[in-house]
């Protein structure tokens, strides 16, 4: 059964999401399995590529989110602190920050480099299924079995994640 799939940016090559935990890559011309970039220990729910379709985001039922080498299938990063279920996942448009939402009815917001969780955002009263970045990276928007949208100023949450760090870090001064 599969749960998502994605074209790569290029159109030549198109992820799926399978209850088996596999994600796989497909030639969209010919129909074949050209690749795999790796597996989650349940359900993958969501994929998607990056911008540049050189590395693909899984999210699962285990729950974790989990960044590939598209070329190679190798491991780049986990994405650890949903407690339940990941159901969607997207990448900001400037490649840095991904946020992610499911089944314990937040949504994350994380550092692509460093794994690290940034931000968590709530509001919706279930599930939290899917969402997207408007294409000027400025606005989220989320979508939830409580029958809601919600949109999310991006840019007021990054000025809170800037403000966060620089107190973060002058606190560490004081001591």
């Amino acid at each position: 059964m599969l749960f998502g799939m994605c074209f790569a940016p290029d159109g030549g090559r198109v992820l799926t999401a399978c209850r088996d935990g596999q994600a796989s890559l497909w030639d969209w011309q010919s129909g074949r399995r050209v690749g795999s970039p790796g597996r989650h220990s349940f359900e993958i729910c969501a994929v998607t590529f990056t911008t540049d379709g050189r590395r693909v985001l899984t999210a699962g039922k285990d729950p974790t989110l989990r960044l590939w080498d598209a070329a190679t299938g190798r491991l780049v990063q986990t994405f650890v602190g949903h407690g339940l279920e990941v159901l969607s996942a997207v990448f900001h448009p400037d490649g840095t920050r991904i946020a992610s939402g499911g089944h314990d009815r937040s949504i994350r917001v994380w550092d692509v480099a460093t794994g690290d969780e940034l931000v968590r955002l709530s509001g919706h009263s279930w599930y939290v299924f899917s969402m997207a970045f408007s294409p000027d990276g400025r606005t989220l928007v989320s979508g939830s079995g409580d029958s809601t949208v919600r949109l999310w100023d991006a840019v007021a949450v990054a000025r809170r994640l800037r403000t966060r760090r620089a107190s973060d870090s002058n606190e560490g001064r004081n001591r």
